[in-house]
């Protein structure tokens, strides 16, 4: 009962269980002459993610964990709780094999380091690669992950070979395509807007007759058409748009259209922002709501807060499968 641990005289008499060698544990020792009964079992392991697998499974009563591996844990275990915090907050830091630490280049590499990391700062690089692996993660909801994880079980299952089938060969992978199609309509066939698009991807009449689709509630029918459109959307983006911008983007055009998409990149170079960053374009796109900014761009207004929603949300449930299949694939 996590309800229970307010501070760390709580641990005492728990199933304790941390990664061996790790900064966690020396914490733990440093707590050890405060808290009498403090005990844990230390267990190799490259990272706190699978202590805080066999948390669940009931094997530990609790682990220590950084804060960011919590987050990313949150996806495989929404039920997880983190019921405080053992002492301050610490940094990184680079550590170096004793032979290059002891060299007379080592103190070359470390300036390198430095001068790396202020690149990488100051380019954009590092905001770029939080953004990549942590820009989602932020958006937890319990009542939606937990039903997410539920619907995996239930609603995937008929729908993964279509997926698999309609991702092949393109430029996205299926759990991509997936994480879409929940986005779209909580993977029901029966699905169907008050505006009138309906189908696993909910597509509009209009946009099904130029996929070829006929029958928009057939899964099949519905999912190879929304792959389609997706991978037009992401053909269409110029040369300079690549990796996860240009897969952001083309999700985006397809919840918004491409049209209006352009216009948010014209915005993004309009202001000095670069119109190839997904970063960018998403804090231009609600500006297609306001008047002053819309009245000067080609497609006019636009729901733009529609579309930074869809991708952000397309991006957690995507973790969120990714995290789920791998911990069934390492459960058995």
């Amino acid at each position: 009962d996590a309800g229970r641990i307010r501070e760390p005289a709580d641990l005492a008499g728990l199933e304790l269980g941390v990664v061996a060698g790790s900064s966690h544990a020396e914490t733990l020792e440093a707590l050890r002459d405060e808290v009498p009964g403090l005990t844990w079992r230390s267990r190799p392991a490259p990272s706190a993610l699978p202590l805080i697998d066999a948390v669940s499974r009931g094997r530990f009563d609790c682990t220590v964990a950084d804060s960011n591996v919590i987050a990313v844990a949150r996806l495989r275990h929404p039920e997880l709780s983190v019921p405080m915090s053992l002492g301050e907050e610490q940094s990184f830091a680079w550590a170096l094999p004793r032979p290059l630490a002891e060299a007379d280049e080592a103190s070359a590499f470390g300036t390198w380091l430095d001068a790396w990391f202020a690149d990488a700062h100051r380019s954009g690089y590092l905001a770029e690669l939080d953004e990549r692996w942590y820009g989602h993660v932020d958006e937890f909801d319990y009542v939606e992950v937990t039903t997410f994880i539920r619907r995996v079980s239930r609603r995937l299952p008929p729908l993964r070979p279509i997926f698999q089938s309609a991702a092949r060969s393109r430029p996205f992978g299926w759990l991509l395509l997936a994480a879409q199609g929940y986005q779209e309509s909580h993977w029901d066939e029966d699905a169907v807007s008050p505006t009138g698009v309906r189908g696993v991807m909910m597509l509009t009449q209009v946009t099904a007759r130029e996929l070829g689709v006929r029958d928009r509630t057939d899964p099949e029918e519905s999912i190879r058409g929304g792959a389609l459109y997706l991978e037009r959307m992401y053909q269409r983006l110029p040369e300079g748009v690549s990796g996860d911008d240009r897969l952001y983007m083309a999700l985006a055009a397809y919840n918004v259209g491409y049209g209006h998409l352009q216009d948010a990149r014209r915005l993004a170079r309009r202001t000095g922002r670069d119109p190839d960053d997904w970063r960018d374009v998403r804090e231009m796109l609600p500006l297609l709501t306001q008047e002053e900014f819309y009245s000067t761009v080609r497609h006019g207004y636009a729901r733009g807060h529609e579309p930074v929603r869809y991708v952000r949300n397309i991006r957690l449930y995507h973790a969120l499968l990714q995290a789920n299949l791998d911990l069934q694939r390492r459960t058995g």
